[in-house]
């Protein structure tokens, strides 16, 4: 602690004590990297070789240690998360819609949201803490599935109306994208209101990911989604029960029976 310049012999035992004792020695490592980065584990990991090599039982220690080494052991837990997340919104979708189509066209949506902000993060070179992208994950994905829930929803219910499915995904765009946009916006504000404020670096990225994520979502979800719908609506109908209503059916067949006999 007191350099190489100053002997052991002037320095009080009690003190000395504190770093060097029963035959170890503490030795203090600086660096200018910030923890959980990647260049802070590349470091790390090239220090702990170094100890390794010359006393097989040090050890390195301290933030950036700890940090490390929660990352290796909660990176299996995390991934978990993320395919729980994904599987579990899955199966409440296909629940509620009592079909495969539409929560596999859903999910498919939001985690294309998801993929895009972070995706922004890597082409700005942006470094993210190990729980950011985790955080967003799950947080991005249970915003945004409240979007897709809704014009998905609506469709249907214009479709159950008699509607064609161009005229019923306009009635539902329309209907859908003011309540989804202000929803976003409102979260944007409540997110990147933190971001501004927030002196914790990590608090900070998560805001800015989340702020970025209700926009990027809402976009998806307008934008994307409300094609999907319209062109894949055979394929929904085929793979969702009673997706059009019993009541539609009943009617459209009494329509078609009605045809035959005035042809006949």
């Amino acid at each position: 602690f007191v350099g190489s310049g100053i002997p052991d012999s002037m320095i009080p035992d009690e003190l000395k004590s504190i770093a060097k004792s029963g035959g170890r020695q503490m030795i203090l490592v600086n660096t200018s990297y910030v923890a959980a980065t990647d260049e802070c584990n590349e470091q790390l990991t090239k220090i702990n070789n170094i100890v390794k090599k010359y006393d097989k039982n040090g050890y390195v220690t301290g933030e950036g240690a700890m940090y490390k080494d929660l990352i290796d052991i909660t990176d299996h837990d995390f991934k978990l998360t993320s395919v729980l997340s994904i599987l579990s919104i899955f199966i409440l979708i296909a629940i509620i819609f009592k079909s495969i189509s539409i929560p596999t066209i859903l999910v498919m949506s939001i985690e294309l949201a998801i993929f895009v902000n972070k995706a922004i993060s890597f082409a700005t070179g942006t470094t993210l803490s190990f729980i950011a992208p985790t955080i967003i994950g799950c947080v991005q994905l249970g915003a945004t599935v409240d979007y897709a829930i809704l014009l998905t929803t609506r469709f249907r219910e214009e479709m159950r109306n008699g509607h064609n499915k161009l005229d019923a995904i306009k009635i539902a765009a329309n209907a859908s994208d003011r309540s989804i946009f202000q929803s976003a916006l409102v979260f944007f504000g409540a997110t990147f209101g933190v971001f501004l404020t927030c002196d914790i670096k990590i608090v900070k990225e998560v805001c800015l990911l989340l702020a970025r994520g209700s926009l990027i979502s809402a976009g998806v979800i307008v934008f994307m989604l409300t094609p999907l719908l319209l062109v894949l609506e055979g394929l929904i109908e085929k793979t969702t029960y009673d997706f059009l209503g019993k009541k539609l059916k009943l009617k459209m067949k009494k329509k078609e029976n009605k045809t035959a006999d005035n042809n006949a």
